[in-house]
């Protein structure tokens, strides 16, 4: 009896495990047929397309690592070329520490030498009221600290009530971030946007968000396209050396 008992839990676990994996590849394959509809193509990341990633995120962090190694790893990454930028769907991951976290899913990056941007990161306050918005956003000014100092944009409630920005050069941040900017940012909500050189990601923290549709990954893709076109400058920067799509 004790022999079938242990076969009869390794069965179970076993068939947990296989549907897990099974519904992982299906989750991917959906997601891949939406973004091949909207006219991207899977990729394999080059290592320098990985350093750039890890510089945008890893340089803005007060905890950023000195050993040259890698804190993020891309994944499920898919391109799309078009006339002034290189748009790229990935998932991103923190192996840092024991256990590897995803840090981004199904985010959106933009390459355009038509950027030319300061380090900073903009992070969504708690849509929240009363004492548990307050407990949040002391939280939230926390964890920001992490990714260097925070910049303050008093003249800018409408912004300052939906985001806060912290950047390791504070100064040409809020140069950058004019009052045009801010009142453009202040009428979106719940993204996470990193910002350096010519690249831009836009992520949606979102907690009621479900499945991945073409709806969903659409407006995502849009919504990070309208973010270049408020981010960027006039005229054409020089090659920053970004990744090419090829």
């Amino acid at each position: 009896m004790p022999a079938l008992i242990v076969v009869a839990v390794l069965a179970v676990i076993a068939a947990i495990v296989l549907a897990v994996v099974r519904s992982a590849r299906a989750e991917r394959e959906r997601r891949l047929e939406i973004a091949r509809a909207l006219g991207f193509t899977p990729i394999e990341p080059t290592p320098e397309f990985n350093a750039k990633i890890n510089e945008l995120y890893e340089s803005m962090r007060v905890d950023r690592r000195t050993d040259g190694g890698a804190r993020y790893t891309l994944r499920n990454v898919l391109g799309r070329h078009s006339e002034d930028a290189e748009v790229f769907l990935f998932d991103l991951s923190d192996r840092s520490g024991d256990a590897e976290n995803r840090t981004e899913r199904q985010a959106v990056l933009v390459v355009s030498g038509h950027l030319d941007l300061p380090p900073f990161v903009v992070f969504p306050r708690p849509e929240l009221e009363g004492a548990l918005a307050k407990l949040s956003n002391a939280l939230l000014g926390w964890v920001i600290a992490r990714w260097g100092d925070p910049v303050d944009f008093t003249d800018a409630p409408d912004f300052e009530r939906r985001y806060l920005v912290s950047s390791p050069e504070p100064d040409r941040t809020r140069r950058f971030l004019d009052d045009g900017r801010l009142r453009r940012l202040a009428d979106t909500r719940l993204l996470n946007i990193h910002a350096g050189g010519d690249m831009l990601t836009v992520a949606r923290i979102d907690p009621t968000a479900t499945s991945v549709t073409l709806e969903t990954v659409t407006a995502r893709v849009d919504e990070a396209l309208a973010i270049f076109a408020v981010m960027r400058t006039g005229r054409s920067q020089p090659p920053g050396g970004g990744p090419v799509m090829v």
